[in-house]
């Protein structure tokens, strides 16, 4: 069990996130509507002081796919070197997410690119 998930699983009991490691590098499938607060979360308490990436992947045709898009936000701790892929599945018609820039200032262009491109 990584710290992240320690952490976050500790703090957030009643949240359903899905944890998966691949390569060492750990991943957390969040519910929409806690995202904003499982990154503020992992900024203030995991050190992940930087938004690395912020993309987007349409799984419009995909073979079996459940959801339509999935957003992922690569964080990294620059002190550590350790990253935490934080990912949300948002489907039509509600497509919205809470922005990242009041945790993440360069989140700004990112997400101008991901709103653009899908």
């Amino acid at each position: 069990m990584s710290n992240a998930q320690q952490v976050l699983s500790k703090q957030y009991p009643g949240y359903t996130m899905q944890w998966s490691t691949f390569r060492d590098q750990v991943r957390v499938i969040v519910d929409p509507q806690h995202v904003h607060e499982i990154l503020l979360a992992c900024r203030d308490q995991l050190g992940m002081n930087q938004l690395s990436d912020l993309t987007c992947v349409d799984h419009l045709e995909m073979p079996d796919a459940v959801d339509r898009f999935e957003v992922v936000y690569c964080l990294l701790n620059v002190e550590t070197s350790e990253r935490l892929f934080v990912k949300c599945f948002l489907n039509e018609p509600d497509l919205t997410l809470p922005s990242a820039t009041s945790i993440w200032f360069g989140a700004d262009w990112l997400e101008r690119e991901v709103y653009d491109m899908y």
